[in-house]
């Protein structure tokens, strides 16, 4: 029994149990919203790039790769590589093009905030939209997002803000982040396929993308109604190895599952940093800034790229695709999202304008959330209560039968010991009364 007992002890089960169903909102923080306009590309500024990337006096054939160039980019991202294979297929890009960052070009034509807002309001009070929303790298491409550590800008916000990342201390509508987008047809190239649409992601402030994301269409009013559910694994878990408990904690050291540099473990991260290890492993990249140059690379290896495998798939399907396996787990302290979007036409759309124009709510559904909590099934208590009852069932022993199995032992101790000196002083004696006697005789 003792045996089965230390066996349950050391393959140490976790248990996910309900903490509580009443925790109030407010004791988290509201999540990090982000806005991506399909159009990667503010035509406003295609001179001012002009004179920024490219040589003075550049040629008609220089100028004409830079249009293409940001043609291709405007609906470009790392999951949809269509529009690059359509520049690749004209000539060779002159080496002064295949030499920009696309970093640095991304984000010098990316969308401003003061270009896309026109009002912005959070927890019920009116707010300057460029200080609620910062720019921000994604999968999506620069994003616009909302209660985020992920920006140096939005670090600093830390530091200055001690309450950031914000919260909210109800639900409904009025408590959370609303906001106005407005199009505007000077910033969009003439007669372009790319629609006036963004995309919404939710995630956590420390997330440095989202796969599942919103799409939000012109003269519509959408209601983003989110449910928060709360997990955390108890420290003690820490005595397990991560893979048995299927979680890491957010400071803990691992050299199998990346994480993005300055940032905590998390699941979406640990899946990022192995989607660059895949593409430094195929496009034998080793600088930090891609370049125009490498899109050939990651056009050609795009099936390995759009598709992502779990860690154990091969083992059970027969797939012959290529994908980026990657094995990442859980984080220990993990929120979820769940959204609900509820979108309506604007009625009270002003036809003489004709501009259109997107009204959305981003709110919590209700004034508290569940938190779940994982525990150990069997804590060293746990084995010694249990081995307790083993004894108690089996032998009828009890503390005081130990106390007196300690007091017996004890007792015996003693009295051993006292009839061994009771012995060496006889014997002593004995041999003092001898000596006597011998010099005596």
């Amino acid at each position: 029994m003792y045996f089965m007992v230390t066996t349950l002890r050391d393959e140490q089960p976790l248990v996910t149990v309900v903490e509580t169903a009443h925790l109030p909102i407010y004791a988290i923080e509201f999540p990090s919203v982000a806005l991506c306009p399909y159009n990667h590309i503010n035509w406003i500024r295609y001179e001012a790039a002009k004179e920024k990337f490219l040589p003075h006096n550049p040629s008609n054939e220089t100028q004409k790769a830079f249009y293409d160039l940001l043609v291709a980019m405007e609906n470009m991202t790392f999951t949809y590589l269509s529009s690059v294979g359509k520049l690749l297929k004209r000539q060779p890009l002159p080496q002064v093009v295949n030499d920009i960052s696309l970093n640095h070009l991304a984000q010098f034509m990316a969308f401003r905030c003061n270009e896309i807002f026109v009002w912005c309001s959070f927890d019920g009070t009116e707010y300057d939209c460029c200080k609620l929303f910062v720019r921000e790298r994604t999968d999506q491409g620069v994003c616009l997002v909302f209660n985020s550590l992920i920006s140096v800008e939005s670090r600093i916000k830390k530091l200055k803000d001690s309450y950031y990342p914000w919260r909210v201390r109800k639900s409904g509508a009025e408590s959370g982040l609303s906001f106005i987008l407005r199009y505007n047809a000077s910033y969009v190239r003439p007669n372009t396929y790319t629609s006036f649409r963004f995309k919404l992601m939710v995630k956590e402030a420390q997330e440095w993308s989202q796969i599942l994301y919103h799409i939000f269409y012109p003269n519509t009013h959408a209601d983003v109604m989110i449910t928060p559910i709360l997990t955390e694994t108890a420290s003690e878990a820490r005595l397990i190895d991560p893979e048995k408990r299927n979680c890491l904690f957010w400071n803990e050291k691992s050299s199998k599952y990346g994480r993005i540099d300055g940032l905590p473990y998390n699941k979406l991260n640990c899946l990022s940093h192995c989607q660059h290890k895949f593409i430094m492993k195929h496009c034998e990249y080793n600088n930090k800034e891609c370049k125009v140059a490498d899109l050939a690379c990651l056009y050609r290896h795009r099936d390995v790229f759009n598709y992502l495998k779990g860690p154990l798939q091969d083992h059970f399907i027969n797939d012959t695709r290529r994908g980026m396996n990657c094995d990442c787990i859980d984080n220990c302290l993990s929120m979820v999202y769940l959204v609900a979007v509820n979108t309506q036409p604007i009625h009270s759309f002003q036809a003489n304008t004709k501009i259109p124009e997107i009204y959305a709510h981003v709110y919590y559904n209700r004034d508290t959330l569940t938190k779940y909590a994982s525990r150990l099934d069997y804590t060293f208590l746990d084995m010694v209560a249990y081995f307790g009852g083993v004894l108690g069932l089996f032998l009828g022993a009890s503390v005081f039968s130990f106390v007196e199995i300690l007091y017996a032992v004890i007792r015996w101790s003693v009295c051993f010991i006292f009839t061994k000196l009771k012995v060496s002083l006889l014997s002593q004696k004995v041999r003092v009364r001898t000596k006597v006697d011998v010099i005596r005789e």
